[in-house]
């Protein structure tokens, strides 16, 4: 009879921790933000007019970027303009999510601005900023 007194105190112990862990997730993660913001800077050694034509002809990313050495396979179809702000690409993937992005905003060789739907993973925007670099340090 001790015995299974022992057993329901630790069960019971048990599930109060786990109640207690889950609580404090709760409470942590409504004081997370809403929104994440990731930012990150390269320097180029080119002129914004040589580089602005890759990133503002969304057919150009074909030639660097990241997500379709990830797949080859994957199909892209070009919507609206050529260039600038209304072009449109959407991709299908097997390996990863399938999307679309439009360029909402282009300002000859100074920004980009898009609007990227990865499906039912989400919304996310990017934008493109071409300066010169400091020559003070």
């Amino acid at each position: 009879m001790l015995q299974t007194s022992r057993k329901k105190t630790l069960l019971f112990a048990i599930l109060a921790v786990i109640a207690v862990c889950v609580a404090v997730l709760v409470v942590l993660s409504q004081t997370l933000p809403s929104k994440v913001e990731v930012k990150r800077s390269i320097y180029i050694a080119a002129d914004a007019g040589n580089v602005f034509p890759l990133v503002n002809n969304l057919e150009n990313w074909e030639k660097w970027s990241p997500w379709l050495e990830a797949d080859p396979e994957m199909k892209i179809t070009y919507k609206g303009p050529r260039e600038g702000a209304g072009a449109i690409s959407e991709w299908a993937s097997e390996k990863s999510v399938s999307g679309a992005q439009v360029i909402v905003t282009s300002v000859p060789d100074r920004q980009v601005e898009l609007a990227i739907d990865f499906g039912g993973q989400g919304m996310a925007a990017a934008q493109f900023t071409f300066e010169a670099p400091d020559t003070d340090t």
